[in-house]
């Protein structure tokens, strides 16, 4: 059968695998891709603990240390929003210490 496939020029052409490098480039930037989905998926589930509460964040506010920090600095109605927030605001910051690594 492979010979009759041959013979009518049937066979698949063979496969690019990619080199070492090459393999190894895309896995940092798999990682680096599921880094800021997790941050972001962070900072989603905060904005939308802040709007039930009645605070509405503008677009991309906490997307950086010092907007965390201004929110850190604002008093809330409910004291169990300052546990939460802080113990986010770590995840946050590890997470975009472990993109930073990988660079911009």
């Amino acid at each position: 059968m492979l010979c009759e496939l041959l013979r009518l020029d049937g066979l698949p052409e063979p496969v690019h695998m990619p080199g070492p490098e090459t393999r190894s480039l895309r896995g940092l930037l798999v990682a680096r891709r599921q880094l800021v989905a997790a941050r972001t998926k962070l900072c989603n589930v905060v904005r939308g603990m802040l709007r039930q509460e009645g605070i509405r964040l503008a677009a991309r506010e906490l997307n950086t240390f010092i907007s965390w920090q201004k929110l850190s600095s604002r008093s809330f109605a409910h004291a169990h929003l300052r546990p939460i927030l802080d113990s986010y605001y770590g995840s946050f910051e590890a997470l975009t210490r472990s993109i930073q690594q990988f660079g911009p």
